[in-house]
């Protein structure tokens, strides 16, 4: 497969290709997550012809290699989002030569596996969003390898 080596910005009603003198190898179907308080964008993991098993984070102009002391297993297809009840980028289930069901949290510097009371099956490809009206992260749907899966769930920790 190609994995094309750019970053682009949707700016103006057009996409604009950037030049940043740092970058992360190519992938596809990585975690990507951004984060408004930090105007940061992070990204984990993916699809890759070099290794992707790293962290990066992106803001604006150039794309710096994170070294956090933890990090989630390679994995792709996950759903992400920022929670500010957390501060940071949530990331939930995905891909890791099986789906899986792990929820992390990039607070800026580190990723920290959180302890869901209860979570969703083990899914990949699954939507997921913040409800500001109700201040919390909701996953909706997926799948589990072939199985479409129905089902809302909402992220609450002990």
């Amino acid at each position: 497969m190609f994995y094309q080596l750019t970053t682009w910005r949707w700016r103006d009603g057009d996409w604009h290709k950037l030049y940043p003198q740092q970058f992360p190898s190519a992938r596809a179907a990585a975690v990507f997550g951004t984060d408004p308080v930090r105007k940061r964008t992070v990204m984990f993991g993916g699809l890759a012809d070099v290794n992707p098993i790293n962290t990066w984070t992106y803001d604006g102009h150039t794309w710096t290699q994170q070294f956090p002391s933890a990090q989630p297993t390679e994995r792709l297809f996950t759903g992400t989002v920022y929670d500010p009840r957390f501060g940071g980028v949530v990331t939930f289930g995905g891909f890791a030569g099986i789906d899986i069901n792990e929820t992390w949290l990039w607070n800026g510097t580190d990723w920290i596996q959180l302890a869901p009371q209860q979570s969703p099956s083990p899914r990949e490809s699954m939507g997921m969003a913040f409800d500001e009206l109700h201040q919390q992260t909701v996953v909706f749907g997926g799948k589990d390898g072939v199985n479409l899966l129905n089902g809302t769930w909402v992220l609450q920790t002990q």
